[in-house]
């Protein structure tokens, strides 16, 4: 059980703003943790705001060891970590689950102490400014446990994520990867696609505040590498979404451009999809959310599950 778990050190392989956030979170509630990451910078940055102390060979193994690094790095980190002997229990923080569990199984790794986790960040994390040891209060934080993973593993990594003041959520790495594609990583790549628009433009086609462009404009104030890598570890299930929402709008394209003899019922066609998509949400959301608006806050579990 998750309430028999007792916590007394982490180790966080990964002093970003993820990492250190999480360490803020686990030191305010007693815990120890200690950091490691091989840039300086953001070592010393950790260790200013008082996350932890320096990772030393001398340190005997934490009850659990985070890796907070990039999708394209957790396997090389986890396998690392596991000959070290720097735990009993290791997660990830990684936002695409099925190739880095599908990896960490083909590399031999020891599945049972493994638990895939994703904690789903309040705000922007885009900037080392953005470290808070409240980023994942009342957030959803999914572990994705394979058929192998021990319970005790996964109690332990649910013990993390509650002391960080999240909620878990415990679902297959599948279908983890699906719900992202289409409430997180298209949304990004829809964002980046419509402010491209402007990376070479003067400055008289500047969208002006408050247009309809500006509600998608902050997703695409992403980190460019580190999104490249979390779609790119998610691509089947971001392809899909995307083939999806081409079609669509080929279909409309084609119709505006005189190929149909009267374009009108295909945009209201998907006008009216779209309105009764927005609609499902919306009732969906008002089931769940405390404030009954259907409009997804910080508190707001709903809008990452089903």
């Amino acid at each position: 059980m998750v309430e028999d778990v007792n916590l007394s050190t982490v180790t966080i392989l990964g002093a970003g703003v993820i990492g250190t956030s999480i360490a803020l979170a686990l030191r305010r509630n007693g815990i120890g943790v200690r950091l490691s990451d091989p840039d300086s910078a953001a070592r010393q940055r950790a260790l200013a705001l008082e996350a932890g102390t320096v990772l030393s060979p001398a340190d005997p193994p934490a009850d659990v060891v985070v890796v907070a690094c990039p999708p394209s790095a957790v396997v090389a980190a986890l396998a690392g970590a596991m000959r070290a002997g720097l735990g009993t229990v290791y997660t990830d923080v990684a936002s695409a689950k099925e190739r880095i569990v599908a990896e960490a199984a083909a590399a031999g790794l020891d599945m049972s102490r493994y638990v895939p986790g994703h904690p789903v960040a309040a705000g922007d994390i885009a900037a080392p400014a953005a470290v808070d040891a409240e980023m994942f209060a009342g957030r959803p934080w999914f572990l994705c446990a394979s058929t192998e993973s021990a319970p005790a593993a996964v109690d332990a990594a649910a013990a993390l994520a509650t002391a960080c003041g999240a909620r878990v959520q415990r679902v297959t790495p599948k279908a983890h990867d699906r719900h992202m594609a289409g409430v997180s990583h298209v949304p990004r790549l829809i964002g980046a696609a419509l402010a491209a628009r402007f990376a070479d433009v003067d400055g008289e086609r500047f969208p002006v505040r408050g247009s309809r462009f500006h509600t998608t404009l902050a997703d695409a104030a992403a980190a460019p590498a580190l999104w490249g890598d979390t779609l790119e570890h998610n691509a089947d299930h971001v392809a899909d979404e995307l083939d999806w929402i081409v079609r669509e709008l080929s279909v409309v394209a084609d119709a505006l451009r005189g190929t149909e003899a009267n374009p009108v019922p295909e945009l209201e066609g998907l006008l009216a999809r779209g309105r009764l998509g927005h609609d499902r949400v919306v009732r969906h959301g008002r089931a769940r959310s405390p404030r009954g608006d259907g409009v997804p806050g910080p508190e707001d579990e709903w809008f990452w599950t089903w």
